[in-house]
């Protein structure tokens, strides 16, 4: 199993004379939503591993692909995969190519796809959406590493509305965490310092304190 990063996305709108803030959430909501994978062909996919993953219902592979349910913060709707490059992914279900070392290093598999545009193995999971009077608020886990590639589009594709965007993700296996923050297509990146890291992941995603086991002597 991965290690699960966390992460956390708020776009908060601000009032304006051209839009209320209610309707201009529902058009971002509406422009954030949509496949939870990009559409590899199923041969694509090791089947039996990814099942649990990506939580594929069975009728939902009669179509030939993955990606057909809907995600509200889909990675696929804010940065696209090609449709070419989907089309040319190797067929890791072909015993010839059914090789780990393949599976691993070559670009074509769906696994480095998704690590190539979106900074993480595989697409989003257990993910909410919480809505306030002026805030979007996001909520999900990513294997092994926060989706940066994909906040950064954020940015690009929300520049010319009136809001702010903030991002964090932490990953406590190997123990980092990334905050982006800004509007109009401008943003600060930072990375968690050894002092964030010791409060960041208890104040913003309510991990528990740890405690240090101190001897009674």
């Amino acid at each position: 199993m991965p290690n699960w990063c966390s992460n956390l996305v708020i776009i908060e709108a601000h009032q304006t004379d051209r839009q209320p803030t209610n309707e201009l959430l529902i058009e971002i909501e509406n422009l954030l939503k949509g496949p939870d994978d990009a559409p590899f062909p199923i041969h694509t996919i090791y089947q039996a591993n990814h099942m649990s993953h990506f939580k594929i219902e069975p009728q939902s592979l009669r179509d030939g692909v993955i990606g057909t349910k809907e995600s509200v913060f889909s990675f696929q709707k804010i940065l696209p995969i090609p449709e070419k490059l989907l089309h040319e992914c190797i067929d890791l279900n072909n015993p010839k190519e059914n090789d780990k070392a393949i599976f691993i290093s070559d670009i074509r598999s769906p696994n480095n796809l998704r690590s190539r545009f979106w900074d993480t193995k595989w697409s989003q999971v257990d993910e909410d959406l919480v809505i306030s009077d002026n805030q979007l608020i996001y909520t999900f886990d990513t294997a092994w590493s926060a989706p940066l590639s994909v906040f950064r589009k954020l940015y690009e594709l929300l520049k010319d509305y009136p809001v702010t965007i903030t991002t964090h993700s932490y990953e406590p296996g190997s123990v980092f965490g990334f905050t982006l923050e800004g509007s109009f297509g401008f943003f600060e990146e930072l990375e968690w310092t050894e002092s964030d890291l010791e409060t960041l992941p208890y104040e913003i995603f309510g991990y528990e304190l740890e405690e240090d086991d101190d001897d009674d002597f």
